[in-house]
């Protein structure tokens, strides 16, 4: 019997900017390339070339963070044996990079000795740029390419897609739940000729 998740154990709290009537939001379907399962709020993603979501940032991807996960029920509603579930439409929606918020997600990496400060420039892998066969770590926010086949070096703008700064030092938050609170940017990799 698997123990039941908390709703704030994997999410994004909006500290600032939402809701308000100009936010930027967007919503789609989560892109059958996805490999990861669940997929939980607070984790970075973008829009392909289908208008679906995909977990992180690439070269040039405008980040987009999940209000919610693709198991949560206004999501993914299967039903049961007897009644059938006719609101949800499996779309999930998220708070665009460049929109006027402070947010905080549970969706980062806690690796050994990982602190983040204000000014870290954070970004968040796709699952194309994780070596191996274990992609759950795509769309979280790295402040070193602490990745599977990446260097460990620093996330730096311009060399790296950039989707997030840091606003404040990572730190428990009410739930008592690690948590990393930033300003979405865009900021992408800039090509050299």
């Amino acid at each position: 019997m698997s123990v039941p998740m908390m709703m704030f154990e994997h999410c994004l709290d909006e500290l600032k900017g939402w809701p308000d009537e100009a936010a930027l939001d967007f919503d789609a379907h989560l892109s059958p390339n996805v490999s990861v399962d669940p997929v939980f709020g607070g984790t970075c993603v973008h829009v392909n070339q289908d208008g679906q979501f995909e977990l992180g940032v690439g070269d040039t991807d405008m980040g987009i963070f999940l209000l919610q996960g693709s198991h949560e029920l206004d999501v993914a509603n299967p039903g049961g044996n007897h009644w059938v579930a006719i609101a949800p439409t499996g779309k999930m929606s998220g708070l665009v990079a460049v929109g006027g918020f402070e947010l905080e997600t549970t969706e980062f990496y806690q690796g050994p000795s990982v602190e983040l400060v204000p000014g870290n420039s954070l970004t968040a892998p796709t699952e194309a740029r994780i070596t191996g066969t274990n992609k759950v770590m795509a769309g979280k926010l790295f402040k070193t390419r602490a990745w599977a086949g990446g260097d460990n070096g620093a996330v730096t703008p311009g060399t790296d897609p950039v989707c997030a700064t840091v606003s404040q030092r990572n730190h428990i938050n009410h739930h008592r739940v690690p948590v990393a609170s930033f300003w979405p940017v865009y900021i992408p990799k800039m090509t050299v000729a």
